[in-house]
């Protein structure tokens, strides 16, 4: 019975959560990943955010990005729009506003797809796009 118990854990993890908690999870991660646009932040303190969003799979992709210059901006407004779960999964759709400092047009709105997926005790963003939402 215990072991019938794991599994199902292991494979219907998302499930196991109330809807406004892997929401509430998915705004923060989703927050923190607009952080990355912090140009006070020092290289360190990037590759330990990019450590604490993503997985393991998208790590090594963002940690050899941060050497190149990520636009500065702000996160003004995000509004999801639609939640899903898919097995260990579980995706958010939303809606973002940002402020781009230094740059024209200086508000950019898109839709962002997030999916996330458990690992090491907790949800991280295992895969993302944007559709340009102007």
């Amino acid at each position: 019975m215990l072991l019938f118990l794991f599994f199902s854990f292991q494979m219907f993890t998302p499930f196991f959560y109330q809807e406004e908690h892997l929401i509430d999870h998915g705004l923060r991660k989703i927050n923190m990943y607009y952080q990355l646009g912090d140009h006070q932040l020092s290289f360190s303190e990037r590759s330990e955010l990019v450590e604490s969003i993503f997985t393991n799979t998208w790590n090594n992709a963002y940690l050899n990005r941060l050497s190149s210059e990520f636009a500065e901006l702000e996160l003004k407004n995000i509004e999801v729009t639609e939640f899903s779960r898919r097995f260990t999964e579980y995706e958010l759709i939303v809606e973002v506003e940002v402020h781009l400092i230094d740059q024209e047009p200086n508000i950019e709105r898109n839709i962002g797809y997030f999916t996330f997926t458990r690992e090491k005790r907790e949800f991280k963003i295992a895969g993302f796009h944007f559709n340009n939402g102007n």
